[in-house]
């Protein structure tokens, strides 16, 4: 009887692995273009539309469910549907290569979700352009005015259409990447009141985000393509319960944009000009009156502009910053980046120490005396290695007295002297530790395989000892900088 049993648990625990493995994950695989209504939304589950196959109409996400969907076309059907993806309450959504067309206010509409994953995706809102929003149900609101249209309106905590029971708002990540948006367009009668825009942000309602949790702090957007819009990206506005259309506070939102088309950016607060063009990169967070300008590397940039507003609480605030990589400076013509790695390493003062560059007219190095004379000028330098991809200097920034042809050369035993700084450019380039030699003439005799140029060099002027020097206070100036930086630093620790 025993053995009778075991066999028969051994065949019940091989059923339900086979019942296991066949009901993984679901997935819908369109075959034929599909009605949105037709579709039975679950967790985890992926639609895929084959690259060739539409869900016509809106598809409405929510019970919480995680889903993921791509290759497909969302179709409106020419402005008969309000918005194609609606994220009543959702979990990690996931779009990818998907086109939303024919809508009448926006392609993706969210309230409450996990987390938000648009990419390598068309939003074109060309049905949209006779919106006009009647009276506002219960709010009292007599003016029309057309506001709402987008390609993403993420109206973050909304809960004023009734959804029944109110999720905790609480989102991991949004991340808005290779997307085109096109045809946000507003009629003249209505721009001055208008609120549409290509992706809009807001916290609706800051009273549903969950316990401890401030705002949204997680919020890219990256390498997005904008045509034809009255507004790129729309921020704002944190309203009250019980309120509309408030433009006092655009809600603790952190928002990172990279590598984006030239931006129309719109912040719904009470400033004087809500609206700029952004073209670069940038971290936002208008309630926190952020706005940093970032390089290629993510790096904060101080420059002529920024720097008397570089304070120790700024210094504080971008080193707190977990997008922000490092800090590049531009300052008299002299630019260093430094990460924020090498920024909080413990040991960064004995570093900052040992950085020197220091300029002479003479050489203790016996096979670089050859080169002495009144247009060479010898540099050491050590610990450049703290500083990003080394230091450069900018002669045309040092003023036209300066303008002539140079060459800058890197000594070392092995290799002997090798030319470093291009003569046709402007720049001198610092990147490693070592002895450096800055000359008004070519000190490498040319080889036969060389041409050489019939014209004469250009005269350079006669304050070439006053570049030495001049170069050599700008570089321990921004050293000052480094040091200052590694003081407010450790000021704000």
């Amino acid at each position: 009887m025993g053995k009778k049993l075991k066999n028969i648990g051994l065949v019940l625990f091989s059923i339900c692995c086979t019942i296991g493995f066949s009901t993984g994950v679901s997935a819908l695989t369109l075959e034929e273009d599909m009605k949105a209504s037709d579709i039975t939304i679950e967790d985890g589950m992926t639609i895929d539309g084959q690259g060739k196959y539409k869900i016509i109409g809106q598809l409405n996400i929510k019970n919480g469910e995680s889903v993921t969907i791509k290759n497909v076309t969302f179709d409106g059907e020419n402005g008969s549907t309000l918005h194609m993806l609606y994220l009543t309450n959702a979990g990690d959504i996931v779009v990818d290569n998907v086109n939303f067309v024919g809508y009448e206010k926006a392609g993706i509409y969210g309230i409450f979700m996990s987390s938000l994953t648009v990419s390598n995706s068309m939003f074109d809102a060309n049905n949209t352009s006779g919106l006009v929003d009647e009276e506002f149900p219960g709010h009292g609101e007599e003016e029309q005015m057309k506001r709402s249209a987008a390609g993403i309106d993420l109206n973050l905590g909304n809960n004023e259409f009734g959804q029944g029971v109110v999720p905790t708002l609480s989102v991991k990540s949004i991340t808005i990447s290779n997307n085109t948006f096109k045809n946000v367009v507003v009629e003249e009668e209505n721009q001055a009141d208008s609120t549409a825009g290509a992706i809009k942000i807001k916290l609706k309602n800051s009273d549903y985000l969950a316990e401890g949790v401030s705002g949204i702090n997680n919020i890219r957007i990256e390498e997005n393509i904008f045509e034809n819009n009255f507004q790129d990206l729309v921020i704002g506005t944190d309203t009250p319960a019980g309120a509309t259309n408030s433009r006092t506070n655009t809600g603790n939102l952190d928002i990172l944009l990279i590598n984006n088309d030239a931006m129309i950016v719109t912040n719904n607060s009470d400033v004087e000009e809500p609206t700029e063009t952004l073209d670069g990169n940038y971290k936002l967070n208008y309630t926190d009156n952020k706005k940093y300008e970032l390089d290629d590397n993510l790096y904060y940039i101080v420059d002529e502009d920024n720097i008397d507003a570089f304070t120790d609480e700024e210094m504080a605030a971008v080193l707190a910053d977990t997008d922000v990589a490092g800090i590049a400076v531009t300052y008299q013509g002299v630019s260093f980046a430094i990460s924020k790695e090498t920024l909080l390493d413990e040991d960064l003062g004995a570093s900052l120490d040992d950085f020197d560059i220091v300029p002479s007219e003479e050489t203790t190095i016996e096979a670089l005396k050859q080169y002495m004379g009144e247009d060479v000028m010898f540099y050491t330098v050590s610990g450049i290695d703290l500083l990003d991809d080394g230091m450069s200097v900018d002669i045309s920034d040092l003023g036209e007295e300066f303008v002539g042809t140079l060459y800058l050369y890197y000594y070392d035993e092995t290799n002997g002297l090798q030319l470093v700084s291009n003569p046709n450019n402007a720049s001198l380039t610092f990147d490693k530790n070592g002895t450096y030699v800055l000359s008004a003439t070519n000190l490498i005799p040319s080889t036969p395989s060389e041409e050489t140029p019939s014209e004469e060099v250009p005269e350079v002027p006669q304050t070439f000892d006053a570049l030495g020097v001049y170069v050599g206070i700008g570089l321990v100036s921004l050293a000052g900088i480094a040091g200052a930086v590694i003081y407010l630093k450790r000021r704000n620790a």
